[in-house]
């Protein structure tokens, strides 16, 4: 079936669109790219054929794969570039183009076309076809810091473009549900301004905005009016300190400097190098000035690297189930991964407590996802709010008013906002927004311990550990029995009835040596003496009485001490430490047997 083998070499090479439109796929599939970005970094002259095949290749990519599973090409023929055969197989069999040209991939996936038809017809009934994303209108920003409003409503109007008027047909919702119907029917030569975002424009879908030099100059930017929530809630004044800690690609960041004006510093921070670099270009193209794009973890930034911080914008990675381009394109389902899920919104309360606890000056804090599961919205809220004093949630007084309210099952459900695909055709967004308390700031150090004193939290008791028990007080104790304890204050002896263990307090025998020898005249030593001397007058009764001897004899205080080290490795009286007896150390026969007979003299 293959040609592959039949043909020699070519030095003929693969169209640069369709090399192009390869690499755009690659990065979007594996590493979730920006698609505009992209595009302007690839810099191809055919923009919109580049774009329109991208977009269908990624479209079909569930088809693409059974074709390429079934037919196993890309085995039979390990030269061909993967990604590159699917923009060939989207040319040849959606699209009917003849791939003419003398490139070895090109005659390589012609040849394989009617194995392509006869396998696509049973794979088009199993594999789910693609949504359209040709559904709801296109909401663009206009960059207020390059171009006015006016300019921008002059420039449609001479293109022939009709504008239409906002209508009063009341308040709250019924005024909301006529909007979303004007925008719904919009025809192919009309927009509308947003009726909540300012610089927002509303336009059909139809319209192909890459062949407007506005947009690649960055005066217009292709932006869902969800995503312009975020920088709207904030609310900085021009001259504001805003911190921005997850800010790729950039979209958030510029529209937080146009409602600046401009004036003022906002520290955009990104970790990844790949999505840094696209922060850097939008910045740059959007003649944001006013934005410092930092390369780094915003877990390592605090009040000390960034001074002066008032404003922050917490937008972390989630799982972008909100998404209606990634939903549609990546044909995900409505399940879940419940461990993704997890990690993701452990990742979300540390970033949100973070900006909480480490930025004194904060007064205001908007925390935002493009997803819809209340795992990373609702969730880590309620989470968050239970270890923090400096920040309350709030319900703001302006633009949220066509959001649908958090859910109900937590406790502050209430003061999160969701806008919902199906109502209000716009992509899937969750956004809470914080103030300062009138709290004085706790430091991060400080807060659980001070969350913990004013709501504590029930935790079981845990059971008190046993002291360690030497084997030679074990010894002794089973040698010995209860005379051996004639102290309170230094060898207690506790039973358990339950278990009956013997738990000891072992003051009387200190496992280390002190650096710092004791003194006689300590206050312990006439009790350990009177312990120690108890004890041995009962060993030498007991030894006397074996050998017939009067028992009211006193021995000198050296042969009670070696005495006692000899029969039951006991505690050296003139030391604070454990000493093993001689025979433990010394285990020869000879020297036990001179020890032994010198005893029996004694």
């Amino acid at each position: 079936m293959s040609e592959s083998a039949k043909k020699p070499h070519s030095k003929a090479r693969v169209p640069r669109l369709y090399k192009c439109a390869g690499k755009a796929v690659k990065e979007v599939r594996l590493h979730g790219a920006n698609f505009k970005g992209l595009l302007y970094d690839l810099k191809h002259t055919n923009t919109k054929g580049l774009f329109a095949l991208v977009n269908e290749t990624l479209r079909h990519e569930s088809e693409l794969d059974a074709l390429i599973r079934e037919t196993g090409i890309l085995v039979k023929e390990p030269r061909l570039d993967p990604w590159v055969t699917r923009v060939l197989m989207i040319e040849l069999l959606w699209r009917n183009r003849p791939l003419a040209g003398p490139a070895i991939p090109l005659q390589i996936v012609r040849s394989y076309k009617s194995e392509f038809l006869s396998k696509q017809a049973g794979i088009s009934t199993e594999v789910k076809k693609p949504v359209s994303i040709t559904k709801g209108p296109r909401f663009v920003r206009i960059n207020t810091i390059k171009i006015s409003k006016e300019e921008i409503i002059d420039f449609f109007a001479q293109a022939g473009w009709h504008k239409l008027k906002n209508e009063d047909t009341g308040e709250g919702d019924r005024k909301y549900r006529h909007f979303l119907r004007t925008i719904s029917s919009l025809s192919d030569d009309e927009f509308i301004e947003d009726a909540h975002i300012p610089n927002l424009l509303v336009f059909p879908r139809s319209l192909e905005f890459h062949n407007l030099d506005y947009y690649w100059d960055g005066s217009l930017l292709l932006q869902d009016k969800a995503s312009c929530m975020p920088a709207l809630l904030l609310n900085a004044p021009p001259g504001s300190t805003v911190l921005d800690m997850c800010a790729a690609p950039g979209m958030k960041t510029t529209h937080i400097a146009a409602i600046l004006n401009n004036v003022g510093t906002i520290y955009a921070i990104e970790k990844n190098a790949e999505r840094f670099n696209s922060l850097t270009k939008i910045v740059s193209q959007a003649e944001a000035s006013c934005v410092k794009p930092l390369l780094g973890d915003s877990f390592k930034y605090s009040d000390k690297e960034i001074p002066g911080v008032e404003y922050i914008l917490v937008d972390p990675s989630c799982s972008g189930s909100g998404m209606r381009l990634r939903t549609e394109i990546f044909n995900e389902t409505a399940e879940k991964s419940k461990q993704r899920l997890e990690t993701l919104a452990s990742f979300q309360c540390d970033l949100l407590q973070h900006a909480m606890t480490n930025f004194p000056k904060v007064k205001r804090i908007v925390y935002s996802t493009c997803s819809i599961h209340p795992e990373e919205n609702e969730a880590v809220v309620e989470k968050v709010l239970k270890h923090t004093l400096n920040f309350r949630p709030i319900i703001p007084d302006r633009g949220v008013e066509w959001m649908s309210r958090g859910s109900s099952e937590y406790d502050h459900g209430d003061f999160g906002f969701y806008s919902k695909p199906e109502i209000d055709m716009t992509s899937g967004f969750f956004l809470a927004v914080f103030e300062r308390t009138e709290h004085d700031y706790v430091p991060g150090k400080m807060l659980q311990e001070i969350c913990s004193t004013e709501a504590p939290v029930r935790s079981k008791r845990r059971k008190k550990a046993m002291p360690h028990i030497s084997d030679t007080n074990l010894r002794n104790l089973e040698k010995y029995g209860n005379d051996i304890v004639d102290s309170e204050n230094n060898l207690k002896l506790l039973s358990d009835t339950n278990d009956e263990n013997l738990e000891l307090q072992v003051d009387l025998i200190p496992k280390k040596k002190s650096k710092k020898k004791k003194s006689r005249k300590d206050e312990s030593e006439p009790v350990l003496e009177d312990a120690r001397e108890t004890s041995s007058k009962r060993r030498k009764s007991k030894f006397s009485e074996e050998k017939g001897e009067d028992c009211t004899t006193d021995v000198p205080v050296k042969e009670k001490k070696k005495k006692l080290v000899e029969d039951a490795g006991m505690v050296d009286i003139e030391s604070d430490y454990v000493s093993a007896s001689k025979t433990d150390v010394d285990s020869s026969p000879r020297k036990e047997k001179k020890k032994k007979k010198k005893s029996l003299q004694l």
